[in-house]
């Protein structure tokens, strides 16, 4: 009883410790509010270059395409938006994204700006991109220009591309221009008889400028082979590549609709011309992946030698490959329709055939070449060199006698056309007058390439 009683006032002592204020919490009674809600977590988005670690505020890169591992974070779902096609980002599994470019073959430097926004649109990203222009893809002038109508031997181009007298090693030919006359050895154009080019032989034609042992890839291995042995800096030799002759009723399709290049209607010149600017795009593409170590593309050669694409096509074609940052040639013959109007069609340079080898009766002496001479320089073009060993010898001294005698050795650029193999042969010649007027063409050539690249 006596320890019921201590407990009892045990109790009764402690109770005001618990009472004291009537709320217990110190407040005069009042009772607290509801606490607050937590804060929500502060919206956020990164990124990061995967390989690098780095934070990407800003893309600045080469000509070349670019696929790049992307780390984004965010506790928001987000978007993305570009301001050009070339460039973008494309969602992948989880925080890791793709940075996708695209090669750059437009001739010049671009930018655009990429943009990630989280879905409540509290945060946004920039991230300003710039890829620069390629110097494989630009256009340049030349000096000497050989036209090739068909793929050659490695040592062929060897030939085109070297000079060595008494052991000095010097460039031959700066520019080479890459076609085809031929689709699987039958010539290609207009008449009866004659290879008419569709969809798929287009394709397969420009396959053959870039498939590995075929014209580009061998002239560039080629290159490679020669280069250490010639002194000085080495300047990348410049490439064009010709757009072929094609006039077919039923051509293909393209973007769905049905082509049908031709001369002899308005809509049949505007598809070739349709046409023409779709062959650029692709031999850009193809050139820029390639990424050949040697070669510079510079323009483009219209393999038609008359003016009957007409000046709007001609035009239409020339804007195409000037917005790419390149050159459009031509090399009209002699009596061709339109040929001194060849600005109209938006060439930049044409050289005028004289067709002084190869019309003997038409032109029985070398008044022709003077007749040329006037008639290029009048109209602001230059001359071809025509050459051809199975031809006249005379007559092809005379060529180059004439243009000796009027500076055009001296101040124009030249673009040659030979039907034989004379520079390859060259050094195989027995015939003393053949042998030495080689050995003259091809050292005034390597004295005009020494003077044009200030090389020693």
């Amino acid at each position: 009883m006596r320890n019921f009683k201590k407990l009892a006032l045990s109790f009764i002592t402690i109770l005001p410790l618990f009472s004291c204020g009537g709320g217990g919490n110190g407040s005069g009674g009042k009772v607290d509010p509801d606490p607050e809600p937590p804060k929500p977590a502060e919206t956020y988005i990164t990124v990061t270059v995967r390989s690098t670690g780095a934070e990407l505020s800003t893309w600045t890169s080469d000509y070349k395409a670019v696929d790049e591992v992307l780390v984004i974070k965010s506790n928001k779902n987000w978007t993305t938006e570009s301001t050009a096609d070339w460039v973008r980002i494309e969602k992948g599994s989880g925080v890791l994204s793709n940075l996708i470019m695209d090669w750059n073959i437009t001739g010049k430097e671009r930018n655009a700006t990429l943009t990630l926004k989280t879905e409540d649109n509290a945060k946004t990203l920039t991230i300003p991109v710039t890829q620069e222009a390629s110097d494989k893809i630009a256009k340049a002038d030349f000096r000497d220009m050989m036209l090739l109508e068909y793929d050659r031997s490695e040592a062929d181009y060897k030939g085109y591309l070297l000079y060595n007298k008494d052991g000095r090693v010097q460039w031959l030919f700066d520019a080479i221009c890459v076609g085809s006359a031929r689709y699987n050895g039958q010539s290609i154009g207009e008449g009866e008889g004659l290879v008419h080019l569709d969809k798929t032989k287009t394709t397969n034609l420009m396959n053959e400028y870039f498939e590995d042992g075929k014209f580009l890839s061998k002239i560039n291995k080629v290159i490679s082979g020669i280069k250490p042995s010639v002194p000085g800096k080495f300047i990348p030799r410049k490439i064009v590549l010709t757009i072929p002759l094609i006039v077919n009723d039923n051509w293909g399709e393209l973007d769905g609709i049905e082509l049908h290049p031709s001369n002899e209607t308005a809509d049949g010149r505007a598809d070739r011309a349709t046409i023409a600017k779709w062959f650029v795009d692709e031999c850009l593409k193809r050139f820029a992946e390639k990424d050949y170590e040697n070669l510079q593309l510079i323009g483009f050669y219209w393999h038609e030698e008359n003016g009957k694409i007409w000046e709007e096509n001609g035009m239409k074609i020339a804007d195409h490959i000037h917005s790419h940052g390149l050159n459009f040639y031509w090399v009209p013959w002699y009596n061709a329709y339109n040929n001194t109007k060849w600005k109209d069609y938006g060439f930049d340079a044409a050289w005028l055939q004289p067709n002084y080898l190869f019309y003997e009766e038409e032109y029985p002496d070398k008044s022709q070449l003077y007749n040329a001479y006037d008639k290029a320089k009048a109209n602001g073009m230059y001359l071809e060199m025509e050459l051809d060993n199975l031809r006249s010898l005379q007559r092809q001294i005379e060529y180059w006698d004439v243009y000796e005698e009027k500076g055009v050795l001296e101040n124009w650029p030249l673009v040659y056309y030979e039907s034989g193999s004379m520079f390859p042969s060259r050094e195989n010649i027995s015939d003393p007058d053949w042998k030495a007027f080689h050995e003259r063409v091809a050292e005034d050539i390597a004295d005009r390439q020494k003077k044009f690249y200030n090389h020693e």
